[in-house]
C-alpha cells in the first residue's frame, strides 16, 4: 500500500550503500560521494524509499509531486526516474523497476547487508573452531 509522505516524520534513510537525507537533499554513497538533488529528485526518491518493495503508482507520484498527471509530466517524471538510477548504480543491488501502465518499485535485490555476511561468517567459523576441538577432546579420552 502507498504511503503518503506527509504522514512520516522520517526524513534519513540508509539503504543498501547509501544514506539519504530529505531535509537537506542530499544522496551520500557510503565511498562518500554526495549528489545534491533537485527538489523533484528529492520528493521522488524520498515517496520509492517510504513505498519500499511495493509498487509507487505513477499517477500518485504525479499528482503528489507535479500537481498534474498528464503526458508530460509523465515523461518528465521518468527522466527524473533515469536520473536517481543514475545516482544508484553505483550499488548493483538497488534497482527501480518500472512496473508497465502501474508506477515503479524500488527493490533491493541481496538484502543481506555485507556486514551481515561478515558476522554469519564469523560465527560460521567459531562454530568450527570448537567442533574442531570438541572431536579433538571427545577422541583424546
Amino acid at each position: 500500500p502507498y504511503v503518503n509522505v506527509e504522514e512520516k516524520d522520517v526524513f534519513e534513510f540508509d539503504f543498501g550503500d547509501f544514506n539519504f537525507n530529505s531535509k537537506l537533499r542530499i544522496l551520500t554513497h557510503k565511498k562518500g560521494e554526495s549528489h545534491k538533488l533537485s527538489p523533484k529528485e528529492n520528493q521522488l526518491l524520498k515517496m520509492l524509499v517510504l513505498n519500499f518493495d511495493d509498487l509507487l503508482p505513477r499517477d500518485i507520484a504525479l499528482n503528489k509531486i507535479w500537481r498534474d498527471a498528464n503526458y508530460f509530466t509523465s515523461r518528465s517524471m521518468d527522466v527524473y526516474v533515469t536520473k536517481i538510477r543514475k545516482y544508484l548504480k553505483k550499488d548493483p543491488n538497488i534497482s527501480i523497476v518500472n512496473i508497465h501502465g502501474k508506477g515503479f518499485k524500488m527493490k533491493i535485490i541481496n538484502k543481506i547487508s555485507y556486514r551481515s555476511i561478515e558476522l554469519i561468517d564469523k560465527y560460521i567459523h567459531k562454530k568450527k573452531i570448537i567442533f574442531g576441538f570438541l572431536l579433538v577432546f571427545h577422541f583424546s579420552f
